[in-house]
């Protein structure tokens, strides 16, 4: 095979290289204008309705962003909330929604102190049933306001921040886990371990519970709690005393609080 032959073949190789590695860049660098969702919202067996096309936040949405993004160090996110796209809600009727940020390349993602998050505001239902509202995040950016109701029944309180108590709009605290929370509770709110019955080895649920005095806890229960997948030893409206246990996690041993013992049980709707 003579020299230029073999020239000849290796600039036509180089030549392809050169185009596919091209190609390869212009796909990277193409910006992506059709939103997904990648935060499912999981309540019960509830499904997420995608929103085609995408729409802006309403009042209500926006407000109670400006609420669970109003700590000092949170403002990167507060930023971004007139970029945001509304790409899916919940079918319970819980008003969780899915959102989708419209240009990232004009704003920041948050780099703070991820301890502070998710920054969380729990009030009582019409019905005296705890509502928790929490902003979400993926890759620094919001991606979800999620919205649950302890008995995963449908919200029926008006959310809109400017009824909320002056508690509400006030300071904010920090929850046992260490985030950011504001609370009408009345007591603190909790997480207690309630043993698992029939499971064949030692297992605990971990569950919220309104604090009632020294080691006394009233079980509020989970988002998902389903009867007919788990039994538990102590159900949700049950006053419990707990103690502290050491429960395995994994190959280790933590100390939890754990229900230990029923005092007395409440109707669920509190009264």
């Amino acid at each position: 095979m003579s020299i230029r032959i073999i020239i000849f073949i290796f600039t036509i190789i180089i030549i392809v290289v050169y185009a596919i590695v091209k190609n390869k860049r212009q796909k990277n660098n193409q910006v992506n204008t059709t939103p997904k969702i990648k935060h499912k919202i999981t309540v019960v067996d509830y499904q997420t309705i995608e929103i085609k096309p995408p729409r802006h936040l309403n009042d209500e949405e926006k407000d109670l962003l400006q609420q669970l993004t109003s700590h000092k160090e949170l403002y990167i996110l507060n930023n971004q909330i007139k970029h945001l796209r509304v790409i899916g809600k919940c079918s319970c009727g819980c008003k969780s929604v899915d959102f989708w940020v419209a240009d990232k390349k004009s704003i920041s993602p948050y780099r703070g102190d991820l301890r502070l998050l998710p920054s969380e505001i729990e009030l009582r239902d019409t019905d005296g049933v705890p509502i928790w509202i929490l902003l979400l995040l993926e890759d620094g950016y919001i991606s979800n306001l999620d919205i649950s109701k302890a008995d995963s029944q449908p919200v029926h309180r008006d959310l809109n921040p400017k009824n909320w108590s002056q508690k509400l709009r006030g300071e904010w605290g920090r929850s046992e886990q260490g985030h950011l929370l504001k609370t009408e509770m009345e007591n603190l709110i909790c997480e207690i371990h309630v043993y698992l019955l029939n499971e064949g080895v030692d297992t605990w649920r971990p569950v919220k519970a309104e604090k009632l005095g020294e080691n006394k806890f009233r079980i509020i229960g989970t988002n998902d709690y389903d009867l007919g997948d788990e039994k538990w030893e102590f159900l949700p409206g049950d006053i419990v005393r707990c103690e502290q246990k050491m429960l395995a996690d994994g190959v280790a041993k933590v100390t939890r609080l754990v229900a230990v013992e029923k005092l007395t049980a409440t109707p669920k709707n509190g009264k």
